[in-house]
């Protein structure tokens, strides 16, 4: 089946949290014989249609604005191989996202929300390790990262410098509440996936 339009979107969407698990879901689900995701691992069409992943300043990882995809005919053609599979978008970015669940919603508003959660300040902190790791970090310390992210963000550094902002998980989860019934939202518990992955 050919998506040759810009209206598209699979059927069921992981939208984050940022370092809940996303990386494992996407793999297990890849693994499964009736589950179709794209090899861009986290498209983020719904995030950043139309405009450019590239941050305004500071540092970010350039491999992942270069698969970003921004346009729906490229989007859609991540799925032409899907062959009937379930068809699935991992895209962390879309739970933070002002606009992503009312732009999932106008195209498909049947599909499937997968939302994982952690403990906000392991999840933060997770973050910034990643970005020390990365070299994506200026600040040498935790806290010195956390006093200036309001700045930085204000300034259009990358959203994943929103360590502690993006741990308010209440009015992200209302954004997809209000243009998801309920019963189309599973919520997963990090700590879940981690210690009994066979029951979530």
């Amino acid at each position: 089946m050919t998506h040759a339009h810009t209206q598209f979107a699979p059927d069921f969407i992981v939208v984050g949290a940022a370092k809940a698990g996303t990386t494992a879901i996407y793999h297990w689900l890849a693994g499964h014989p009736n589950v179709f995701l794209p090899a861009v691992k986290e498209p983020g069409f719904f995030a950043y249609a139309g405009r450019s992943a590239i941050p305004e300043k500071g540092p970010y990882d350039p491999a992942y604005c270069n698969q970003i995809i921004t346009d729906g005919p490229s989007y859609a053609s991540l799925f032409d191989t899907a062959a009937g599979r379930l068809t699935g978008d991992v895209s962390p970015v879309y739970l933070i996202d002002g606009d992503a669940a009312a732009r999932i919603a106008a195209v498909r508003p049947d599909a499937r929300i997968v939302i994982l959660l952690r403990n906000p300040v392991e999840r933060a902190f997770s973050q910034f390790m990643h970005h020390m790791r990365d070299s994506l970090e200026t600040c040498s310390t935790f806290e010195q990262a956390l006093d200036a992210e309001e700045e930085r963000l204000r300034d259009g550094w990358s959203w994943g410098h929103g360590y502690a902002t993006h741990g308010f998980y209440a009015a992200q989860i209302e954004r997809y509440l209000a243009f998801f019934p309920e019963n189309q939202i599973l919520f997963l518990d990090y700590r879940d996936l981690q210690n009994a992955p066979e029951q979530c």
